[in-house]
């Protein structure tokens, strides 16, 4: 889930799920514009120790031209 907010503040809920892993973690706004730059911070998940942090995500808004 991604919400509105400034650049800093906490702006997305993500979730990662693979064959061996469960991960939560949330998401800092870093950038605006066309795109969206998330940087995520593991917050829990099974098992522990594959939910390591994760590379910014980039997020085109709904409706923008590629």
């Amino acid at each position: 889930m991604v919400r509105k907010g400034t650049v800093g503040t906490k702006t997305a809920d993500v979730i990662t799920l693979s064959r061996t892993s469960l991960c939560q973690a949330e998401g800092a706004l870093r950038s605006t514009g066309t795109l969206l730059v998330i940087t995520p911070r593991p917050t829990s998940g099974t098992p522990t120790h594959l939910c390591t942090p994760a590379d910014d995500m980039a997020l085109r808004r709904d409706g923008d031209a590629a």
